[in-house]
């Protein structure tokens, strides 16, 4: 990684770097690769935001695909713009959902203290969640790899 920085200090995507050092064909598979991972992704998210608005009001159930439909022209009218223009926009629901979880942390807490949460709400801090050893194990191995 540190390698790749050094040599293409200005910059330079998966494309480039493939292309350059091992050819047309890998830049292009790279370049394929990034485009289906970034068409993945908007789907993912804009699917997981439009059932998030849909269930917060259910009225709006009848209008899944219109919706979404409006996520991915707002998502591409935002790119289109550049990515500078892109992250500052979008700078501010990252604000408002990190002003939302501190909220809710506080609402929480507050609950707690006063007494305002019936025991049975409480689940035992020690209950195993499936399948964080293993991501714990990954982190470190690829924490290692990159040193």
């Amino acid at each position: 990684m540190r390698q790749i920085i050094f040599a293409y200090p200005h910059g330079g995507g998966a494309y480039v770097v493939s292309k350059n050092n091992l050819g047309v064909n890998p830049g292009l598979i790279a370049g394929g690769s990034l485009l289906v991972d970034y068409i993945l992704t908007v789907a993912v998210s804009v699917s997981a935001g439009t059932d998030a608005i849909t269930s917060a009001f259910p009225n709006l159930h009848d209008y899944n695909v219109e919706i979404a439909i409006v996520f991915v022209i707002f998502l591409t009218l935002l790119n289109l713009r550049g990515v500078t223009e892109f992250a500052s926009i979008l700078a501010y629901p990252v604000y408002l959902f990190v002003l939302a979880l501190f909220i809710l942390i506080g609402v929480g807490i507050f609950n707690i203290v006063t007494g305002g949460l019936s025991p049975e709400l409480h689940t035992p801090i020690s209950t195993p969640v499936a399948g964080v050893s293993l991501f714990i194990l990954l982190r470190h191995l690829l924490q290692e790899v990159q040193h």
